[in-house]
């Protein structure tokens, strides 16, 4: 999917607070969707949200006589400045049902009809991009909203690309045409790996036992995302969302 060597890290202001049981769900081994969402409030700038908001969830706080469960991992602000909240690695209470799987982006608005700033779209496709690069993903295909996960009857959420699925798409293609701006840069080959022997596949990178959630079989092709360095043995992250071992035994690489 590559079509240039790198898509750059944008500046991202660090917020992480203390973790706690109200903002995380503890560790979490795959990213196969980054499922975008708004704050709520047209013209509150999200670092207020950070800090009127998620740091109160943090320290507990209770909402109809219940404590709220509420988080995520990276935050878009009206003057384009980006923010990381809970760390990628961490289940964040952003998706519903997605949570394990995905990483969450909420975002400020603005408006009668809770549009983005033009710093803020910017800043959002830069993100997208570089977090679909990073994990091995296509924007077109692997990008959500949260109304995808939970249906419209449950919440409209970002509402602005919801109630203009154009735009939705239309930002989708942005973060994929930003991933392919340099067409003049030499081509990156995507490396795969073949296995040779039926191997073990971990949702962790580690050979621990309670680790392991199946096997690989004899002759499968799998998309390599990276490689984890170990001491001892090195792993593989693939695109299906698990490791396997880098063991020349087991597979053996290949590009195209």
């Amino acid at each position: 999917m590559r079509d240039n060597m790198t898509v750059n890290k944008p500046k991202i202001i660090n917020k992480t607070p203390k973790l706690t049981r109200f903002n995380n769900g503890g560790k979490r081994a795959k990213t196969t969707k980054i499922i975008w969402h708004y704050t709520g409030k047209a013209g509150v700038k999200a670092i207020d949200t950070i800090n009127n908001w998620f740091n109160e969830i943090t320290k507990g706080y209770i909402q109809n006589g219940k404590y709220l469960y509420a988080s995520s991992h990276y935050l878009a602000d009206l003057d384009g400045s980006l923010y990381s909240y809970i760390p990628e690695n961490y289940i964040a209470y952003t998706s519903n049902s997605a949570n394990s799987y995905s990483i969450g982006v909420e975002c400020a608005t603005t408006g009668k009809d809770d549009h983005y700033t033009e710093e803020e779209y910017k800043s959002m496709v830069e993100l997208g991009a570089w977090l679909a690069y990073k994990y091995g993903l296509d924007p077109r295909k692997d990008f959500l909203r949260h109304t995808d996960i939970v249906g419209k009857a449950y919440k409209i959420c970002p509402r602005y690309f919801v109630e203009h699925p154009t735009e939705w798409k239309k930002f989708k293609q942005d973060c994929y045409d930003y991933m392919h701006k340099d067409k003049n840069t030499p081509t990156a080959k995507t490396q795969y790996l073949r296995v040779l022997q039926e191997v073990n596949v971990h949702d962790k990178p580690n050979f621990n036992k309670d680790s392991i959630c199946g096997k690989a079989e004899k002759g499968e092709a799998l998309t390599i995302v990276k490689k984890i360095e170990r001491t001892g043995t090195d792993m593989y992250l693939v695109k299906a969302g698990y490791y396997i071992t880098a063991s020349t035994k087991y597979v053996e690489v290949f590009e195209r």
